[in-house]
């Protein structure tokens, strides 16, 4: 006759949500001041730059985070981590990261002094 047929599989253990993100803390090195940067780029009031400040977060916990980053890995790849692709606003961000350096200097000290 005919074989017994298999059991149904199990089902898959329900899964448990994420546990909730912590509130921002009000320490000026955390998500507000990149927030505030990307404001200050705006020339209309569209909320143009804002719209990048979500994935900017994503990558860098302060202004200061973002200046390391630049001096690592260099601002067109942190530009593309962040998925800004109009040339308009790659070209304006380029220009307001470099105006975060004082005269254009490394943020830490390279090699020997």
């Amino acid at each position: 006759g005919p074989a017994p047929a298999a059991p149904p599989p199990a089902a898959p253990p329900p899964v448990a949500p994420l546990p909730a993100a912590p509130p921002p803390s009000a320490s000026p090195l955390s998500a507000g001041p990149l927030r505030s940067w990307l404001a200050s780029l705006e020339t209309d009031g569209g909320g143009r730059y804002g719209r990048y400040a979500a994935a900017f977060a994503a990558h860098f916990d302060s202004l200061a985070d973002l200046l390391l980053g630049e001096e690592d890995v260099g601002v067109e790849a942190i530009l593309d981590a962040c998925s800004v692709t109009a040339i308009g606003d790659r070209a304006r961000l380029r220009r307001a990261i470099a105006s975060l350096r004082p005269e254009g200097k490394p943020l830490l000290p390279i090699g020997p002094p």
